[in-house]
């Protein structure tokens, strides 16, 4: 599954700078900016085009009435370009070297390598990643090597984290979910091949279908993006199915698809790496809270999302 198009927004009081008018000073081109990115790829051994991307000053990023200072998109507007954009209205000739590296490293690392947001802090409340989304992104001072490396590093390979003490929001030894439904969460999608079945969301996900000369299925679907959960976490995906009237045809099943990128010269791509499905052997007759589990062994800190799946199959076999 294609990941949705990734826009960062980052507000102008991100590097704790104003929103000064610099039409005056000269802007240094924004591919110095991309050349120096692709210099610290190559150095950790991603041969990264340099081309792939469009970089450009715009006057000002408004949206919803509000100032960003950067944005970028891994497919521009549906157009499938790379693209990344620095607003000239938001302090960028006087910020400091270190300071614009950390934004261009930040819009280029949705641009280039597909990374979505995250809001993880160390167990001091420091930001693990450039892909910070809150109104501060990581800072160091000056000359901090090891600082500004191990943050470079991260961008690129999530697991250089891996061994650092992280907050999570919650203890999961005391509350191991991370999700359970809930009636009014919107981001479950219903999909019905040619309007076989029909899918209602209230306490619990309804499927149904009368239609005995189908080959084809209905499914829910919800995305986690980047669950924060520890490296290499065993996940379960459980569900309770009922159906009191007797489940027939092939009978139901539940799947789990995990996603990361995988870094190329051009660019990142987003890749299926682990699948688990029960379709191989689906739940029919009459069911009363029937618990199906799938267990995700070892989840990596780079996973991008999942993607989990409800699924009723047909009747008939497919033609």
């Amino acid at each position: 599954m294609k990941a949705k198009n990734l826009v960062s927004i980052i507000f102008c009081s991100l590097l704790l700078i104003t929103c000064d008018d610099n039409d005056h000073v000269d802007y240094p081109d924004l591919h110095m900016y991309v050349q120096r990115f692709t210099d610290e790829a190559r150095a950790r051994g991603w041969n990264i085009d340099h081309n792939i991307v469009e970089a450009a000053y715009v006057n000002s990023i408004d949206i919803d009435s509000r100032d960003y200072c950067g944005i970028g998109w891994y497919d521009y507007k549906g157009t499938g370009k790379r693209r990344m954009e620095i607003s000239q209205s938001c302090g960028w000739a006087t910020n400091s070297e270190d300071d614009r590296d950390v934004l261009v490293f930040h819009e280029l690392g949705h641009a280039i390598l597909n990374r979505t947001h995250t809001d993880l802090v160390d167990c001091d409340g420091a930001e693990i990643s450039f892909m910070n989304w809150k109104a501060v992104l990581p800072h160091y001072n000056s000359g901090d090597e090891e600082t500004r490396k191990y943050y470079i590093d991260e961008l690129f390979d999530q697991l250089a984290a891996r061994d650092k003490c992280i907050y999570y929001g919650q203890d999961f030894k005391q509350d191991p979910r991370f999700y359970e439904y809930f009636d009014t969460d919107q981001s479950w999608f219903f999909y019905s091949s040619n309007n076989r079945y029909t899918g209602l969301r209230t306490q619990s996900l309804l499927i149904s279908s009368t239609d005995k000369n189908t080959s084809e299925s209905g499914y829910w679907q919800r995305t986690f993006e980047a669950p924060p959960i520890p490296n290499c976490a065993e996940v379960t995906l459980r569900m309770k199915i009922n159906s009191p009237g007797g489940l027939t045809g092939k009978g139901a099943a539940i799947a789990v698809r995990a996603y990361e990128n995988e870094i190329r010269n051009s660019g990142a791509i987003t890749k299926q790496t682990q699948f688990f499905t029960t379709e191989d052997s689906p739940v029919t007759g009459v069911l009363n809270d029937h618990v199906e589990e799938l267990v995700i062994p070892c989840l990596s800190m780079k996973t991008t999302h999942l993607v989990i799946i409800a699924v009723m199959m047909p009747e008939q076999q497919e033609r």
